[in-house]
């Protein structure tokens, strides 16, 4: 079962006719089939394409399809939107399922008002639902002119139906969609092993239709599940690059991640594309604990993981035991060096410091010392915020 990244996921569907269909293999062997049709009544389905409003083409569509399905086909209508204006919730299913019913969903189709929301996600689960009770195998045909409106993911939905062990294909005809738009829908079909055709005006609807609806469509084989591994110390300093190497797919958008938790949510530290090198260096969290790197296929999917815990990190400073009041002194060091990594004098037990020195790209800074003679402290301060080595200075007047 195919898969699409997070780009392509966010949503579906608005102007949509949907027709769920269970096609024979062939003409000798399959039980009679089965229709539900789940029709789109939002205000967006008075859009035109040549100068006729889509939900017109789309009603004479739908009269095209069922004059050529068999007298005893099973056959029923889902609505939404068609009742309320701004209403996730309406939906209905205004003719049920049961054999000679082509009249009265047609009747039904051709009184819709047109002026509601679009969810598109829960009708389609519904429709999924109400064939659920037969053995009989469902096909959904969508044909489609926009995108979801009620804050749903239509493509997961398929995804869930297929996982579901209901036996369910989603066909998807884009209806005047862009090629961009039509690549947003696709997703729907491949992840119940369907297809997607488009269509520009009310011909090729009715060519695309009878594509997917009179003629049996073989599924799309499944494809092999995308493989990784992840090679890495098992631990490294907290805020220290560690190097990560990896075999995959190597796909746009393959990344290998150092991922922490974050209000029980897995969220990136760190990461780099597995198309910029093999090793990839990743830097570690600022923090001491348990990590996960992973290797996230197109950004979206996990297919491979390896923990890594992050460990106390490890600073040495080196200068003179005193050194004369506001004289420069040489502190030669040791650490993490990440960002924000700098180097403090401050009195010897205070909370605050007297001055720093970011890190440069030599193991050398320079520091002048305090005007106060007293004795005071180089800090090594990790990230800015937390002290992981120390060392005493005495100040005093004139030369030490």
């Amino acid at each position: 079962m195919s898969r699409f990244p997070a780009s392509l996921r966010p949503a579906l569907l608005t102007g949509a006719l949907l027709l769920a269909i269970a096609g024979p293999t062939s003409a000798n062997d399959a039980p009679a089939a089965r229709t539900l049709i789940v029709m789109d009544g939002s205000g967006s389905m008075w859009g035109q394409i040549d100068g006729r409003p889509k939900l017109e083409i789309a009603r004479e569509t739908v009269a095209q399809v069922l004059g050529k399905l068999p007298p005893d086909q099973t056959l029923g209508l889902i609505a939404y939107g068609h009742r309320r204006k701004g209403d996730c919730k309406d939906i209905e299913l205004m003719v049920p399922p049961a054999p000679g019913t082509s009249g009265q969903v047609l009747k039904a189709v051709n009184e819709m008002r047109f002026l509601g929301m679009t969810p598109l996600s829960d009708a389609v689960r519904q429709a999924a639902e109400a064939l659920r009770h037969s053995e009989q195998a469902a096909t959904v045909v969508l044909v489609t002119d926009g995108l979801e409106t009620c804050a749903a993911d239509p493509c997961a939905v398929a995804t869930e139906l297929e996982k579901s062990g209901v036996n369910f294909t989603a066909h998807v005809i884009g209806f005047g969609l862009t090629e961009d738009e039509g690549s947003k829908v696709a997703c729907l079909a491949e992840n119940t092993g369907g297809r997607y055709l488009q269509a520009t005006d009310g011909d090729s609807l009715a060519a695309a239709l009878n594509q997917v609806v009179t003629q049996p469509v073989p599924p799309t084989p499944p494809k092999a599940p995308a493989e990784a591994t992840l090679d890495a110390p098992d631990s490294a300093p907290m805020g220290s690059r560690v190097q990560v190497r990896w075999t995959g797919p190597k796909d746009e958008l393959d990344v290998i991640a150092v991922v922490v938790m974050i209000d029980g949510q897995p969220t990136v530290h760190d990461f780099g594309y597995a198309k910029d090198g093999n090793p990839l260096t990743l830097i570690m969290p600022g923090e001491t604990g348990d990590y996960v790197l992973q290797y996230r296929h197109r950004d979206e999917t996990v297919i491979a993981t390896r923990p890594i815990k992050a460990t106390a990190a490890q600073a040495t400073l080196s200068a003179p035991d005193s050194a004369a009041a506001g004289s420069t002194v040489v502190i030669t060091w040791t650490g993490p060096d990440v960002e924000l990594d700098n180097i403090q004098i401050a009195e010897a037990g205070s909370d605050t410091y007297v001055s720093y020195t970011y890190l440069g790209d030599t193991r050398e800074v320079e520091l002048t010392m305090p005007d106060a003679p007293g004795d005071y402290e180089l800090r090594y301060q990790f990230r800015d915020r937390e002290t992981i080595a120390t060392r005493p200075i005495r100040v005093v007047a004139g030369k030490p």
